[in-house]
């Protein structure tokens, strides 16, 4: 089937009968991977509720569950996506498709069937009266948050604001109202903030709701990108200071040789004139890191709690021993 004519099918099936305006994009890995993986496969981004996902269209007919799991295993190290891959099938045998659920690997075959356990989604056609999006008391929930989900988390901690309507909300984190939906839905299935009611949270202690949320958390940072330092104050109003360097301004920190600022995915979609990014690395560089969600600040400084959350898989021990003081200062843990 034409892969054109493909993923108009799959943005319409997702589109009826899980909601939201999913699209598509071709993504080339023609100089990254190597020949039997581009060979073999063809890849889309499949951009849904907030998150960039990989679509990988199977273009063999060989479909033995071992073959499948250590391909998106390399597609997966080396694409970026980590676990943010769907399979594509125009048809799977039952057994496959068990095989696949058992494994949690996301596949849809069009038409008739989607799981994508990241997003707490299944959908069967012959069960759709019972499956819809759901994300709660099901065996198939998302490991992790969404970036929505958290950027919603922090603006609650942060504003201490949990009376605002959902449109206010995503007015102030630039989403829709339907993604701040699922994202509280998320919120409630994890058991990170309690609902009393319908229309109300129960309010608690902000670092015991952190403290529930910790495994739960993703890295804000979708890509990182260096850029001429000379190109800085052309765009320089929209940017954050952030990383290290930001740490180092509210910590004992010291020994920042590159600095980073941040910058949201819809803030520098819409920069004009954006500055090349370089392959080779000095010392006349600074480091951009693109954020999945707004960059919450704290009178017009990276939030800490924003930052923790920036360098939480950094593995230098001195920055991760002033991470550790940030959710106590910041909360109000004892």
């Amino acid at each position: 089937m034409n892969r054109i004519i493909q993923t108009q099918k799959i943005k319409k099936y997702i589109h009826n009968n899980l909601g939201g305006n999913p699209e598509i994009k071709r993504v080339d890995f023609s100089t990254t991977f190597p020949a039997y993986l581009n060979n073999n496969f063809d890849y889309y981004e499949l951009n849904y509720l907030d998150m960039k996902l990989l679509l990988v269209f199977f273009i063999y007919d060989n479909k033995d569950i071992t073959a499948i799991l250590k391909r998106i295993k390399h597609i997966s190290a080396l694409s970026g996506y980590s676990n943010r891959i769907i399979c594509v099938f125009d048809e799977a045998t039952s057994y496959l498709r068990k095989k696949l659920i058992g494994k949690r690997i996301a596949f849809i075959i069009p038409g008739k069937q989607i799981f994508i356990p990241l997003l707490g989604m299944v959908y069967t056609d012959k069960k759709a009266s019972t499956y819809s999006i759901s994300f709660s008391n099901q065996s198939y929930e998302p490991q992790k948050m969404t970036p929505s989900s958290q950027a919603l988390l922090l603006e609650l901690l942060i504003t201490g604001d949990y009376n605002s309507t959902q449109e206010e909300l995503a007015h102030r984190l630039g989403i829709t109202k339907m993604s701040v939906s699922r994202a509280f839905s998320l919120l409630y299935s994890f058991n990170i903030i309690k609902r009393i009611d319908r229309d109300n949270v129960m309010v608690e202690s902000p670092y015991e709701i952190w403290k529930r949320a910790e495994k739960y958390f993703i890295s804000p940072i979708q890509k990182y990108l260096y850029i001429d330092l000379m190109t800085l104050d052309s765009f320089k109003e929209q940017l954050t200071l952030s990383g290290e360097s930001a740490l180092s301004e509210i910590s004992p920190l010291v020994g920042i040789s590159i600095f980073s600022y941040a910058i949201s995915a819809k803030n520098w979609k819409e920069t004009e004139n954006k500055p090349e990014a370089l392959t080779n690395i000095d010392y006349n560089v600074v480091k951009l890191e693109i954020w999945k969600y707004k960059v919450h600040k704290l009178k017009d400084k990276i939030h800490p709690l924003a930052l923790y959350l920036a360098l939480k898989s950094t593995y230098d021990e001195r920055v991760q021993s002033e991470l550790e003081r940030i959710p106590r200062k910041y909360l109000g843990g004892n």
